[in-house]
């Protein structure tokens, strides 16, 4: 049979430019599936059997949807993923497969060692989706030997048993396998143990903490300082994922809280990322403003974050210069 898998978040019509879009994993699980059985897979193939079409963000679905009509009525379509629905699964003797690393052009291998999350973000569809943590596969079940970069997609493993936790870093230190974290770390349940093993796994890129909540300022701080008594050059190793433009119950002053954890993260040496709220619509709406989206392009340009304070960056932008 000829399998068709379609990304409709990321479009690989031309695979060299998009090689640094991370992978869809469920059509990579899908994919090894079919070639075990001997099917013939690929991304957008043409005239195939069964199509496949993933679809993770809501915005996205109109695109999915006619992706689908595009399939003749005598063919197999099956279109899932959270912008579909969000209890969608992938059975489980597929979820538990190694993924198929050929489908993308990939330079690392990729997988969650656990699933789920304990906290309840009203802004993270994460619990609602699967749940309290749990352990998924260790990566030493999805790893391929041919790269020497781990991707780990976590949600948050600093809330796994500490015996798990001690299983993935272990393995990172001891196979000498770089670790490539784009989710951000829990920076509320950063401990000594937990800092000095993330010091000595091997990073591919910085590592990334998230601080969402004004609240959470004092933990935020302290995990800061311990990171950099454990040996991490804040400046060229740590960022901190900011979330802004949402605020419906941290606060009145939404945008002011969004300046005052970047400012706050500068000063404490620190590179900010200013991640910008996204509702859960079928449009992409994502929160915007002339001020949110200048707090953005100056946290995002470190020759401007480091040099100019963003009030002045704010001024200058609003005055024309």
């Amino acid at each position: 049979m000829r399998i068709s898998l379609i990304d409709v978040d990321n479009k690989y019509r031309d695979l060299k430019k998009n090689a640094k879009t991370i992978p869809n994993l469920a059509l990579m699980k899908l994919s090894a599936h079919h070639k075990a059985k001997g099917d013939i897979v690929g991304l957008n193939l043409i005239d195939p059997d069964v199509t496949y079409i993933s679809c993770v963000f809501t915005w996205n679905q109109d695109k999915a949807l006619k992706e689908a009509s595009k399939v003749h009525p005598s063919k197999v379509v099956v279109c899932g993923g959270s912008g579909i629905d969000i209890n969608c699964r992938l059975s489980e003797n597929i979820e538990c497969l190694k993924p198929d690393y050929d489908l993308y052009p990939s330079e690392y291998s990729q997988g969650f060692t656990t699933r789920g999350c304990g906290r309840k973000c009203n802004f993270c569809i994460v619990p609602e989706k699967e749940g309290r943590i749990h352990t998924a596969q260790h990566p030493k079940e999805f790893h391929d030997d041919r790269f020497d970069t781990c991707m780990i997609m976590d949600n948050n493993l600093f809330m796994a048993p500490q015996e798990w936790q001690d299983s993935i870093f272990n393995w990172f230190i001891k196979n000498k396998i770089k670790m490539l974290s784009p989710q951000g770390w829990d920076i509320r349940l950063l401990n000594e143990k937990r800092a000095k093993a993330l010091r000595e796994i091997a990073h591919a890129g910085m590592v990334h903490f998230a601080w969402d909540n004004i609240k959470d300022e004092p933990a935020v701080l302290k995990g800061l300082n311990l990171l950099a008594e454990i040996g991490f050059d804040l400046r060229r190793e740590i960022s901190v994922y900011v979330l802004s433009g949402y605020n419906p119950d941290f606060g009145k002053d939404t945008f002011e809280q969004d300046v005052y954890r970047c400012n706050k993260l500068r000063s404490r040496g620190v590179q900010a990322y200013v991640m910008r709220y996204q509702p859960r619509t079928k449009t992409r709406t994502v929160i915007r403003g002339r001020r949110l989206n200048a707090l953005a392009r100056w946290a995002a340009s470190p020759e401007i974050y480091w040099k100019t304070p963003f009030e002045k960056y704010d001024r200058k932008e609003r005055s024309g210069d």
